[in-house]
This record gives C-alpha cells, sequence and structure tokens, in this order.
C-alpha cells in the first residue's frame, strides 16, 4: 500500500474517521463473517479460522491534535497442521492490544532516519485520508500471535522414521568437487 492510499481489499477491514466518533469512549464488537475467516485463514496459511471476534475500545479527545486511543481483546480460533504428524491441531487466541491512531505527518514520514526505543512506546498507526482501519490492526495481531511450528502434543520427530536414501556424504558438493581433482 502506497503512503496516502487506504487499502479496501484488506480481508478484515473495518475502516473509521475521527469525524464519526463522539468525543469520549465508543464501545464496539467487530466479529468476521465467512469470507472475511477463509481470507484470512489462507493469508496466514490456516487449515480453517473458525471464529474471529474483537471486543474494541476506542477513545477520541476533545483536542483533535491527540491521538484516538485503541484497546481491543481478540479472541479467534485457528486450525493449523501440526509441522511433525500433519494432524489438524485447534487452539485459542485471547490476546489483547493497546495502541493509538494519529494523523499521518508528511514531513515526518520522509525521513530517511527513524529512531526506535526497543522498550519504548509503539509510535501511533497512521490517519490516513482521514481514516483508520480497526480490523485491518487486528487481522495484523492475530497473525501475530499464531503459533509459527505448531506441533501436537506428543508428536516428536523421528529421523530414523525417514526413508533411506543415499548417504550423505556421496551428495555432498566437496565430496564430488574431491571425485574431479583426484582424476
Amino acid at each position: 500500500m502506497t503512503e496516502g492510499e487506504v487499502s479496501l481489499t484488506q480481508e478484515f477491514s473495518r475502516l473509521y474517521s475521527p469525524e464519526d466518533l463522539k468525543e469520549g469512549i465508543t464501545q464496539l464488537q467487530l466479529v468476521a463473517n465467512d469470507m472475511e475467516r477463509d481470507a484470512l485463514a489462507k493469508r496466514f496459511g490456516l487449515l480453517a479460522l473458525g471464529q474471529l471476534s474483537a471486543d474494541v475500545t476506542l477513545i477520541k479527545e476533545p483536542d483533535p491534535a491527540q491521538p484516538i486511543i485503541m484497546s481491543a481483546q481478540i479472541r479467534g480460533t485457528v486450525v493449523q497442521e501440526c509441522v511433525v504428524s500433519l494432524v489438524p491441531i485447534s487452539s485459542d487466541i485471547n490476546e489483547r492490544i493497546d495502541c493509538a491512531f494519529a494523523p499521518n505527518d508528511g514531513a515526518k514520514s520522509n525521513k530517511l532516519e527513524i529512531d526506535i526505543e526497543p522498550d519504548g512506546e509503539d509510535p501511533p498507526e497512521p490517519i490516513i485520508d482521514g481514516h483508520f482501519d480497526v480490523g485491518g490492526l487486528i487481522a495484523e495481531h492475530l497473525g501475530l500471535c499464531i503459533e509459527a511450528f505448531p506441533r501436537a502434543e506428543g508428536a516428536e520427530f523421528n529421523a530414523s522414521s525417514m526413508p533411506p536414501g543415499k548417504d550423505d556424504a556421496e551428495e555432498n558438493p566437496f565430496s564430488i568437487l574431491k571425485k574431479l581433482h583426484e582424476r
């Protein structure tokens, strides 16, 4: 997505404008439909995404220069393939995220260097063309919560179960070079 462009093709896009929110607290309940869950499952390499919802709280201050504060409780059920046994594994995700949305400052975005403090707060998510995507951020955080290498309970890799093949030394590129050198 290029700067200044709002993506409407996100799998779980829920665009809001600061002008749409009243001052104070706004509560939202976001729930992914079947098509959105299927698209997110494909995006994250899941067998299925059984459920995805988020209870979202947005806080808008009276001063428009202040960022919009968001906290959300993400709940989902993912089905992945075990990396050892290839059996389907279902797991629940229940994560809380906190972030802020602020107008995209064009002058700051053109800087070549960005100072990041590892223990500091994350910078606010940008409000681009007057909109911010709560659902897109929920989907990103869902992806971060998914186990990268899921393993079924009790599943262990057994190297002796590998089919017999040629000796690795025979296939070693250096052994092939050695044979050429011996000629």
